[in-house]
């Protein structure tokens, strides 16, 4: 198997295992919902950003079905792409980390739900999506597919116009005063930037 197969493989494993294991603690923690967004919605979007990354990155892997969408492939830009992915992945144990039994796959609000401003949410609102827009980014050079490429990309920018104002409206109703503080004093998914 080609390195950058390995390497895709590494990065896919190590993610799985975080959200495994917040997803088992959220459906295990029996924490009363408050409020939630439209959750039919939330759920074609987490089904449309698993399968857009999942179906071309699986045939990607194991198959030659998507060989016709070859783009590149290049030693530097496949360490490169690991080493984006292996900081997309830390990113994103940070965040599950600090987020604890606040984090949901879906939009909501459960009883005891706390404003969470400490660890990588000093500098961001939003750095998990920053952490999935590094992956992104990271798995794509490894690759070096167009299919993933326009999927992956196409899914993240829906993915973060849908959610991110939802998300903060959420946020704002529920915590007001000190949302709307903290917003002013954080950028919302690039530090420093926007």
């Amino acid at each position: 198997m080609e390195v950058n197969r390995i390497l895709v493989i590494i990065v896919i494993v190590a993610l799985n295992i975080i959200r495994w294991r917040y997803q088992t603690r959220y459906h295990f923690s029996g924490r009363e919902v408050i409020r939630r967004t439209k959750q039919a919605r939330e759920w074609i979007l987490v089904l449309m950003v698993v399968g857009s990354y999942a179906i071309p990155c699986l045939l990607w892997l194991f198959t030659d079905l998507v060989d016709f969408a070859f783009a590149f492939h290049s030693s530097a830009l496949m360490w490169s792409g690991f080493a984006l992915s292996v900081l997309s992945t830390l990113g994103y144990a940070w965040v599950h980390q600090t987020l604890g039994d606040n984090w949901s796959p879906v939009l909501e609000i459960r009883k005891d739900h706390e404003l969470v401003t400490r660890g990588p949410y000093r500098g961001v609102r939003h750095p998990m999506y920053l952490s999935i827009w590094l992956g992104v980014v990271g798995m794509n050079l490894m690759m070096g597919n167009y299919l993933f490429m326009i999927s992956s990309v196409l899914s993240t920018l829906i993915l973060c116009f849908v959610r991110i104002p939802e998300e903060e409206k959420l946020m704002l109703d529920h915590f007001g005063e000190s949302y709307r503080q903290y917003g002013l004093s954080t950028k919302r998914l690039i530090p420093l930037l926007y």
